[in-house]
């Protein structure tokens, strides 16, 4: 964890992996007249829930967003006409995009492996190879959002985990930020060590956009440490005011990944 504030921090040239972790992109949908897809690198906190990536390039991203705007169709995503999966599609509204964004990646994902199929049966492998890779692209982004989006938009949550010498290691996340971390000594009552967690913890405001002060990285090591099978959920704050206005983090649930089904496409070489 220290590490990559670090790098977020000193922005080291030689780090070119964990470099601007700030900066990468983001496929979300247009707040315009006419919605599109589009990418951001300063996501509003308040579109997380319906929002992919982040993506760990800009080529990435783009390959993801072609993917997407292959079915769904609501602009011109390649600098030429917008192209259909099938000729019978028609193009989707906003809400069929914002729901897709937002976890339903089936609406996108069913259609391109019909076609992939499709290709590889009339022997365009080439072709075929090609929507592999953008289907993974965007798989992959929408992994990433069903693991980081729950701590993102949760203000206090304190998980616990017990250690193979006894004892508890004790971890507060706030707004998808490491806010403090504590451990009990073996066969210690572990409530005077969490009350005194939860009064000593960093204060982290709501964020305006993700990756304001906290890189998503660190948000997803969080996430794997939360989801570690030996780890206990101890205690989980309710939403302030602003959190509850714009619906960011509802409830504290991580999906049964769609995106995560699809393993095969998620596991092929790029």
């Amino acid at each position: 964890m220290r590490e990559l504030r670090l790098i977020a921090e000193l922005d080291p040239p030689v780090n070119r992996r964990s470099r601007a972790p700030q900066r990468r992109p983001w496929l979300h949908l247009s707040n315009s007249p006419r919605p599109h897809l589009a990418l951001t690198t300063t996501l509003p906190l308040a579109e997380a829930d319906r929002a992919v990536g982040p993506f760990s390039s800009r080529t990435a991203a783009r390959e993801a967003q072609r993917a997407a705007e292959s079915v769904l169709r609501l602009e011109v995503w390649d600098g030429r006409t917008a192209r259909a999966v099938r000729r019978s599609d028609t193009p989707a509204d906003a809400d069929t995009a914002e729901r897709a964004l937002a976890g339903e990646i089936d609406l996108v994902a069913l259609p391109l492996l019909e076609r992939i199929g499709e290709l590889s049966d009339e022997e365009r492998y080439e072709e075929a190879g090609l929507w592999t890779q953008r289907l993974r692209a965007l798989l992959v982004g929408a992994c990433r959002a069903e693991k980081v989006r729950p701590l993102l938009t949760c203000p206090h949550l304190m998980a616990a985990r017990r250690r193979e010498r006894g004892g508890w290691e004790l971890v507060t996340v706030r707004w998808g930020r490491l806010a403090g971390s504590a451990v009990t000594p073996p066969g210690a009552d572990p409530r005077p060590t969490i009350a005194t967690l939860r009064a000593t913890a960093q204060v982290v405001e709501r964020p305006a956009r993700i990756g304001t002060d906290t890189s998503v990285e660190e948000t997803a090591l969080l996430a794997d440490w939360v989801l570690d099978a030996g780890a206990r959920l101890v205690e989980v704050e309710g939403l302030d005011d602003a959190a509850q206005a714009d619906g960011t983090g509802a409830a504290l649930c991580w999906p049964v990944g769609a995106a995560a089904r699809h393993r095969r496409v998620l596991n092929a070489e790029t």
